[in-house]
């Protein structure tokens, strides 16, 4: 099992540099074609406009707009050349909402999709992770830029709960769990009552069919976030990726999320991998 081809989000203001480099690690690591997607947003003209503005000044946030994901598309294009890494870049001009459906399209055609996860997003940025983590069917990669972000699969944890979603992010993850040293299962028997038939030495024992090397842990959240928690595990164990599933239910993209999932979107101090 390999990643083959992965799509990646090139924020134009701020420039996601961290999550260029780490999509880029990823690419060396494993041969990836990068896809990289950035959008000079079009400017539309309000609805209830009734005085007269300039046209020009409208072309004028185009024109601003277009050089600053230019800007940024060449940045993210020098990152990966300064490896082997194949990096394809493609600038769409469009509307904010058309431009989440166009990703949400790329993210359906490749094997993951990689976004920054910053604590102060853009305006497009979290109904982008949420669009593909719910809409592309696929794996969601959410880079900290902000955090701990050098590409790295050495230890990971994976955050287990005997759930369908949980169970889809392991799947979601094999390539990378394969590859790591040390791989760390974590259940928190004290956020919901769990009622499994089998243990979690069972899921280790699925892994260890792989030849992933694997260690099952316990943690307690006592009066902690189920997301302080995991974070906290992660910490323990310098882990270098989080792996869990992403709870949410949806109606025409209205999304209830689940607490853990809620905090991850916000932010995370490591790379996540989330699948629903």
């Amino acid at each position: 099992m390999a990643i083959k081809d992965a799509v990646s989000y090139i924020s134009p203001v701020p420039a996601s540099e961290l999550t260029a480099r780490f999509a880029a690690g990823l690419a060396q690591h494993f041969g990836t074609e990068v896809t990289g997607l950035t959008f000079p947003f079009d400017v539309a003209y309000p609805a209830d406009l009734h005085t007269g503005v300039p046209d020009e000044s409208f072309q004028k946030l185009r024109e601003k707009n277009r050089e600053d994901a230019l800007v940024a598309m060449t940045h993210a294009k020098s990152i990966f050349d300064q490896g082997t890494s194949k990096f394809i870049g493609v600038m769409e001009t469009c509307l904010t909402a058309e431009a989440i459906d166009s990703f949400v399209e790329y993210a359906r055609l490749r094997d993951i999709a990689i976004l920054p996860n910053r604590r102060e997003k853009l305006h497009i940025e979290r109904p982008l992770i949420e669009a593909v983590l719910f809409g592309s069917g696929l794996p969601v990669m959410l880079i900290p830029e902000d955090g701990k972000t050098t590409f790295a699969i050495d230890r990971i944890l994976i955050a287990w709960d005997y759930s369908r979603v949980a169970a889809r992010a392991v799947g979601d993850a094999m390539p990378l769990l394969a590859k790591a040293k040390r791989v760390h299962i974590v259940t928190v028997t004290d956020d919901k009552e769990l009622r499994p038939r089998m243990d979690a030495h069972e899921l280790a024992r699925h892994l260890a069919r792989h030849g992933v090397a694997v260690v099952v842990d316990q943690a307690l959240r006592g009066n902690m976030s189920i997301g302080d928690a995991l974070f906290r595990q992660a910490a323990a164990i310098n882990a270098d990726l989080l792996v869990m599933g992403g709870f949410g239910h949806s109606r025409l993209r209205d999304f209830i999320l689940g607490g853990a999932t809620q905090q991850i979107l916000a932010w995370a101090p490591l790379p996540i991998l989330m699948s629903h």
